[in-house]
């Protein structure tokens, strides 16, 4: 049976998932993974491998030293063979290789949470899509659920300590079950609320020994991520 569909905002399935198909062309299924969790796994790797990993050093300037790059951060300076900026939309890195550059608005709201699927609402993974709005739902380990909204960006939650959750409960009380079900049982201060912004695809990766991944390289909205 398919893992995961595209339905309407009424229930109806729009797409299915082949799961077989996607066994065939992968090798195998995709894993849902926390960050936390991810992150952890990386780390794990990294002592294996002996790297080492330095934390609290903000970047601070990148300047190229003939074939190689000098680094300055806010606990000192050294020159490397090659930098990786994999630092996020915001990357710090890019402004050396693309200078001037600036993130776009794209007068969205993302709204995500994690949560104990106490109730049993999510067993496979789903999109519901609507007229500017949508969800992606998914079970996550450990009984966990995690679950995404993108709505316009008028949506911005006020800062007068009203319940944010009534954004939500205005756009999708009437969409298919469990989506406000989901909801009602998120705690409002368990909501992780930010708008959404882009970057302009890069003219390059690389400059030098200093080399873009991630969101630092081709940020996308959610629903191109998908």
């Amino acid at each position: 049976a398919p893992t995961g569909a595209i339905h309407t905002t009424s229930g109806a399935t729009l797409v299915r998932i082949d799961t077989e198909g996607t066994r065939r062309a992968m090798g195998g299924l995709p894993v849902v993974i926390l960050r936390a969790g991810l992150q952890a796994v990386l780390l794990d790797a990294c002592a294996q491998l002996g790297v080492e990993i330095e934390l609290g050093r903000a970047l601070e300037e990148v300047r190229p030293h003939g074939t190689r790059v000098r680094v300055r951060t806010t606990v000192g300076e050294g020159t490397f063979d090659g930098l990786i900026g994999a630092d996020g939309i915001g990357s710090a890195v890019r402004a050396s290789v693309m200078p001037g550059d600036r993130l776009r608005d794209c007068d969205r709201v993302a709204w995500r949470a994690v949560m104990k699927d106490g109730a049993g609402l999510v067993d496979r993974s789903w999109l519901t899509v609507g007229t500017g709005l949508q969800v992606v739902v998914s079970p996550a380990p450990e009984g966990l659920v995690y679950w995404a909204a993108d709505t316009p960006g008028c949506d911005t939650p006020a800062r007068d300590g009203a319940d944010r959750r009534d954004i939500l409960r205005r756009r999708f009380s009437s969409w298919h079950p469990p989506i406000p079900q989901l909801i009602e049982a998120t705690a409002a201060e368990g909501l992780i609320v930010t708008r959404i912004f882009d970057r302009r695809p890069p003219a390059h990766l690389r400059k030098g020994p200093v080399l873009l991944v991630g969101d630092a390289a081709h940020a996308m909205t959610p629903d191109l991520g998908q």
